[in-house]
């Protein structure tokens, strides 16, 4: 946290950190900006790790929130904060937000999205193909990404311009992502609405990069993000 936040120091304890960190927090103030500490994988925290992180939200001054706090994780660390021993963490929560698993309109529009960033400018995968990989991934991004880079696959290899079910069928089949049997693809429903305007950096297709299983070597990512007043928002104070 020193080296994100700058701190060309060594400290040998907490204490000289938090004197440090609280200076730089203090900074921060002095020109109108607020500091952000994002730990993204927050379920991977200990019990000890948050209650360290929430002793930085105690670095105020006068009424001034001068520190505020995101976590980001599944939804195991729901678990977490429910636990006796995150009781204080939780209550200086103000703020939670849960993402739901896609819809199937959105699935669609969410490949629809990730294929026209790639440049292209057909659909490449049918009705039916959209309905399989729904019903597969059950509606969880990290899982359409690497269902659908799997069918593109099958479908370069079988020289086709079209991605069908049964070429998702064959890809699911491969992969280590549905513990369940597959179920069988069902027929989409016409006159089904889309959702519009996903944002760019929401779609990623290259599951090289996103691994459905949790890498128990990953730690935890903390960050501090300065920002103007206007730009931050509490979540934690």
């Amino acid at each position: 946290l020193a080296a994100e936040a700058g701190m060309e120091k060594k400290f040998s304890g907490k204490v000289g950190f938090l004197i440090r960190f609280k200076q730089f927090i203090l900074q921060a103030y002095d020109v109108e900006k607020k500091v952000l500490l994002i730990l993204d994988e927050a379920q991977r925290l200990s019990f000890e790790t948050l209650e360290q992180i929430r002793l930085l939200s105690n670095i105020e001054k006068s009424d001034k929130t001068l520190i505020n706090i995101f976590f980001v994780g599944q939804n195991e660390f729901s678990d977490i904060l429910e636990d006796e021993r995150s009781m204080a963490t939780k209550q200086r929560i103000t703020t939670r937000y849960q993402l739901e698993p896609f819809t199937e309109d959105e699935t669609a529009e969410y490949i629809r999205h990730r294929l026209n960033v790639a440049g292209a400018k057909t659909e490449i995968f049918n009705p039916d193909a959209i309905t399989a990989i729904q019903d597969y991934s059950k509606g969880f991004p990290r899982a359409i990404n690497i269902i659908c880079d799997n069918a593109l696959m099958i479908g370069f290899g079988s020289e086709s311009k079209t991605v069908t079910a049964e070429m998702v069928l064959s890809a699911a089949n491969e992969l280590p992502i549905v513990d369940d049997p597959m179920p069988k693809p069902r027929k989409k429903p016409s006159g089904a609405s889309r959702t519009k305007d996903l944002p760019a950096e929401d779609a990623i297709m290259e599951s090289k990069d996103l691994p459905v299983a949790d890498d128990p070597t990953n730690e935890p990512i903390l960050k501090p993000i300065v920002a103007s007043g206007a730009e931050a928002q509490s979540v934690a104070d």
